[in-house]
């Protein structure tokens, strides 16, 4: 998943890039931006949550929080590189990047 883009970020950027406010009006190559614009619209993108369902997943994620803190208190001193609970932190970061509205 380290491929994920912002696809409103790309399509400011093509917009800025080739000056695209009329997608259809316009020389070729602004025709062919305007289409690859339409395309990217046209790709599914996750679904947000709604308001009750991030409700659940931040209560979810904070019960998992807290055995993830007793663990890693637990296996502190055998030396393991993971720290569960900076693995949830960056689940959070991460479903909310994707699926928050």
């Amino acid at each position: 998943m380290s491929d994920l883009i912002s696809r409103q970020k790309l399509i400011e950027s093509l917009q800025e890039r080739y000056k695209l406010y009329d997608w259809d009006d316009g020389g070729a190559e602004k025709a062919e931006c305007g289409a690859i614009i339409r395309e990217i619209f046209a790709f599914s993108s996750a679904e947000p949550l709604t308001d009750a369902e991030q409700r659940i997943f931040l209560k979810a994620i904070s019960r998992e929080e807290e055995v993830c803190k007793i663990v890693d208190e637990e296996y502190k001193d055998e030396g393991y590189k993971l720290n569960l609970v900076h693995a949830c932190h960056e689940i959070e970061r991460k479903v909310k990047g994707v699926l928050w509205t």
